[in-house]
């Protein structure tokens, strides 16, 4: 059969070039969307994480992935039951695209306490896939509760793991409720930052009337391998002068960590200047993948009296550049109470540079959230925080500069919140600098959204 004869002429005419017309717009429709979208423009639709029938849904921690994927962890606290014990963990994983990867798992505490409290207190996950979640485990003790920092290993198909204790038994008898917060590399391998007691101090002593100075309370790391066992020695970042007191004062003791792709990380944490003093300070230590400090402490703020800082959050990019965000009490005497939500720079030695910004401001602790934030490999940053009823979600670029602003939500529960820093909300960043959000809803279902970034 003979083969058709293809020409190689120019093609000519009204209808050729009416046709190529018609395609240029098809092509200019199909791409338009994707070249017009801005930082902080919905990537997809929300979606619900979980749904509350008889329980209320508590502080959720997100991670994620470089690729995309995440990983959300959050606690149920169940009002119907008849137990003694209503408050559980859960973990949900999700594929880049936002689709869920199988139901919300339980992480019910284990072996003889399996039906005690169980709170999600912080996760992270790796470029594998495999995550970690810090816990916080509620026994009855011989004088009131007793509470275990622990965490549980999450396989990259979601398996469950093992569950490992840190640190000794706590009483909030002494009012020490400090969690444990984690950050990952690409890895697998993790560190821990904790407020701690160690060691463990003794009741007894405590009911006689005189305090050890042992009972004070101390920030630690721990750096494991992507098994979960230890990578050294635990670490004291600092002798801090804070006593188990001031949480019952407000003040949120849990040190923050961010780590980047070589192991190399960043605590944040807070302390007083003195024992005695009312006067907070913020400090930021760094530290190589082998555990060495690189250097002193960093005061980052120092306040006079009647001021706290709370509620510290930290991310790091691969420039070696770290994001702190926290939140500033002022309570005057003669005036009413003015809570500031605050993004700060650090450049590569964990020092403060002069980029700094104020996010938000209230006047009652309830009506302002957070912030948290989260940095891309770039070392461009997207910080969040609540005011009120609304999440606002700001983009920085890797040299400081904000870049945009967006409203994510206007249906945050703000009321609703049951924590104590009034943040029922959370955000991660994936290798693009795409971020995802998850907060409670009015209607108190656990929802999510991913967004453009930069």
């Amino acid at each position: 059969m003979p083969r058709k004869r293809i020409s190689t002429r120019p093609r000519t005419g009204t209808k050729y070039f009416a046709r190529l017309n018609l395609l240029a717009a098809g092509i200019a429709t199909f791409v338009a969307p994707i070249a017009q979208a801005a930082a902080g423009d919905p990537l997809g639709t929300a979606f619900t994480i979980d749904s509350a029938d008889t329980y209320l849904v508590d502080t959720p921690y997100l991670a994620c992935a470089p690729d995309g994927s995440f990983v959300v962890a959050w606690t149920r606290y169940d009002y119907s039951s008849d137990s003694a014990y209503r408050f559980q963990a859960y973990l949900r994983r999700y594929a880049a695209d936002g689709s869920p990867l199988g139901e919300a798992q339980a992480l019910a505490a284990t072996g003889a306490d399996a039906d005690a409290d169980v709170w999600a207190e912080g996760v992270a996950i790796d470029a594998q896939h495999r995550a970690v979640v810090t816990l916080q485990r509620r026994t009855d003790g011989p004088w009131s509760h007793r509470y275990q920092q622990q965490f549980r290993m999450i396989g990259a198909d979601g398996t469950l793991g093992k569950t490992v204790d840190v640190g000794a038994p706590i009483s909030p008898v002494l009012g020490d409720f400090s969690t444990l917060s984690v950050a990952m590399d690409a890895d697998g391998d993790f560190v821990l930052g904790e407020r701690s007691k160690r060691p463990f101090a003794l009741l007894p002593t405590f009911y006689y009337g005189t305090f050890d100075a042992a009972a004070l309370t101390n920030t630690y790391v721990e750096r494991r391998h992507s098994d979960g066992t230890r990578k050294g020695a635990t670490t004291l970042v600092d002798v801090t002068a804070v006593t188990p007191y001031r949480k019952f004062n407000g003040n949120s003791d849990q040190p923050a960590v961010a780590i980047d792709d070589t192991g190399d990380f960043l605590v944040v944490y807070t302390d007083r200047q003195s024992a005695s003093s009312e006067r907070p300070q913020l400090l930021a230590r760094r530290y190589s993948a082998a555990g060495l400090p690189s250097g002193r402490a960093q005061t980052l703020r120092s306040a006079p009296e009647l001021y706290s800082y709370t509620d510290v959050t930290a991310a790091v990019g691969a420039n070696g550049y770290s994001w702190v965000g926290f939140k500033t009490r002022h309570w005057p005497a003669t005036d009413t109470d003015v809570y500031t939500a605050e993004l700060m720079q650090l450049d590569a030695s964990g020092a403060a540079t002069d980029v700094s910004f104020a996010l938000g401001q209230a006047d009652l602790v309830n009506q302002l959230g957070g912030p948290v934030l989260a940095a891309d490999p770039t070392g461009a940053a997207v910080a969040a925080w609540s005011q009120q009823g609304q999440i606002q979600l700001k983009f920085f670029s890797a040299a400081g500069a904000a870049t945009a602003t967006r409203t994510a939500t206007s249906t945050y529960d703000w009321t609703g919140a049951t924590t104590t820093d009034y943040r029922s909300f959370d955000v991660a960043a994936d290798g693009q600098g795409n971020p995802v959000l998850v907060w409670l809803d009015v209607d108190h279902t656990l929802k999510g959204q991913r967004y453009f970034g930069h």
